[in-house]
């Protein structure tokens, strides 16, 4: 049990003027954490869309802690909350990997639809199942919001 960790070095177009990571690179590497986590099941978007599923994000949250600098070597960790209706909600560490040091937390929640784009209340089975395993394996930390 932890949380599934995606390591990433940062790129030198990936940086503001003033030498820092821009804030909507943060985003991008919590979805390419999110894909990888969920390719262990094989629940790739690509799969889930020929499943019959669409999994939009509905609603992101991040909290800048700590500015990150060009080169410098990342990991985000990611989580999963345990649910009971067709919303499935991640977590994200984003550390520095020299200092161990936390520069940004946030989530992502995502809802169940079909290809008419009409919401599920529930997950379905061939999509709880390995959901399940990921909690299993990477359970959210439910004692403190994704935003501290």
């Amino acid at each position: 049990m932890g949380e599934f960790a995606y390591t990433l070095r940062v790129r030198f177009c990936e940086v503001d003027e003033y030498g820092f990571v821009w804030h909507g690179h943060y985003l991008a590497w919590f979805e390419a954490a999110r894909v990888e986590m969920l390719r262990e099941v094989g629940l790739t978007p690509a799969r889930l869309l020929e499943m019959g599923y669409l999994v939009p994000v509905v609603d992101i949250r991040l909290t800048c802690k700590k500015p990150v600098k060009a080169d410098s070597e990342v990991i985000v960790l990611a989580s999963l909350e345990p649910t009971e209706k067709a919303m499935i909600t991640f977590h994200y560490r984003l550390i520095e990997k020299t200092t161990g040091q936390l520069c940004a937390v946030g989530s992502t929640a995502h809802v169940m639809m079909n290809r008419r784009e009409a919401l599920l209340y529930f997950i379905p089975d061939e999509v709880r199942g390995p959901l399940d395993q990921l909690i299993a394996r990477y359970p959210a930390r439910m004692d403190q919001p994704a935003t501290t």
